[in-house]
């Protein structure tokens, strides 16, 4: 994997996603204005309300395993954000937020590591002013999916 990246617009944020399965590296360049929308409207057109938690974020884990297989990395990306950002059963002022995300505007990174049955995921928010770092722990894929556990 290199660490050669194109330089970052100044009004973009970058995301880099290692997964361990594997040896790929997604490096991705959203326009920060537009995250907010893009995260908001990632899951539009569920039959189901995708709640903040383990349970919403086993959706964002499907949601960025079929992007991938589909060759969408823009939306693997935004879903591996949303996981970061909502995925864990914390309470919204003890994880990392939107803002923090924000922050890395043209200067900074969001690096996330997959672990490869996509159970965990390693985060560090790096800006210049300062860092932030942490995990997302997921339940582990089940077996068989009950009936209508199915993305669509």
């Amino acid at each position: 994997m290199t660490n050669r990246y194109p330089p970052l617009r100044s009004d973009s944020i970058r995301i880099i996603i290692d997964e361990d399965s594997s040896d790929r590296r997604l490096t991705l360049d959203y326009r920060a204005r537009e995250v907010p929308k893009l995260l908001a409207d990632l899951f539009v057109g569920r039959r189901a309300a995708v709640t903040r938690g383990p349970d919403g974020g086993v959706i964002a884990r499907d949601l960025f395993a079929r992007a991938l297989l589909s060759d969408q990395p823009h939306y693997a990306g935004l879903a591996a954000l949303w996981i970061v950002l909502h995925g864990s059963d914390l309470p919204p002022a003890f994880g990392p937020s939107l803002d923090d995300v924000l922050e890395t505007t043209g200067k900074g990174s969001v690096t996330i590591r997959v672990s490869p049955d996509r159970c965990h995921w390693d985060y560090q928010i790096e800006s210049p002013a300062g860092g932030v770092g942490g995990y997302v722990s997921l339940p582990a894929v089940p077996a068989t999916r009950p009936p209508g556990a199915v993305l669509h």
